[in-house]
């Protein structure tokens, strides 16, 4: 786990813009922003334009394709989280304090802010209606495994097997110094 590269800029204010379909809202980086992006969102927001899946449950989390952004520029790998709002908890939740997206997207901003390791965010946007889910995109980091897994295969004795370049003593150390760098900051 590396800091960000230049974390003086990411202390200052992030340019970002609001983002309105007739459908939906949310933010995008304005780094990210160009092209025809309202267009490009149905696709960039369904699962069956996924060019792989990462994790299929509660939530749905998947690699697409950013739309490219000006003449000549290509797509860029991205990750999308999908969170759906099914049940009346959920929608009470989303309206008291925001979509989990939207909540996400501030503390992915505020992370960085502190010079935590974060995925670049990117796109967070929700359905206007209470049920609809609500997506956050961030950039994708290829090669990175997330610690969830990790974890998993430490619980089932199965670590070393699945990961042997990663010793648990080292994993540990790496995620009790970051425990303590989120409490400093």
């Amino acid at each position: 786990m590396s800091e960000p590269q230049g974390s003086a800029a990411a202390a200052e204010a992030p340019a970002r813009r609001p983002l309105r379909t007739a459908e939906l809202s949310g933010e995008v980086a304005a780094a990210w922003d160009g092209g025809d992006l309202p267009a490009a969102l149905p696709r960039l927001l369904d699962p069956a334009a996924a060019r792989e899946t990462l994790h299929w449950g509660r939530n749905y989390l998947y690699v697409a394709d950013w739309p490219a952004r000006g003449e000549g520029a290509g797509g860029e790998a991205v990750v999308v989280k999908q969170f759906r709002n099914q049940g009346w908890r959920r929608r009470l939740d989303r309206r008291l304090r925001g979509s989990r997206a939207e909540r996400s997207w501030r503390m992915a901003w505020a992370l960085r802010a502190a010079g935590i390791g974060t995925p670049e965010p990117v796109l967070w946007m929700e359905g206007r209606a209470a049920e609809a889910p609500s997506w956050l995109v961030t950039r994708h980091l290829a090669g990175w495994t997330e610690a969830r897994y990790y974890v998993r295969a430490l619980n089932a004795g199965e670590a070393e097997a699945r990961f042997p370049d990663l010793p648990s003593a080292a994993f540990l150390a790496a995620v009790a110094a970051l425990a303590r760098r989120l409490h400093d900051r």
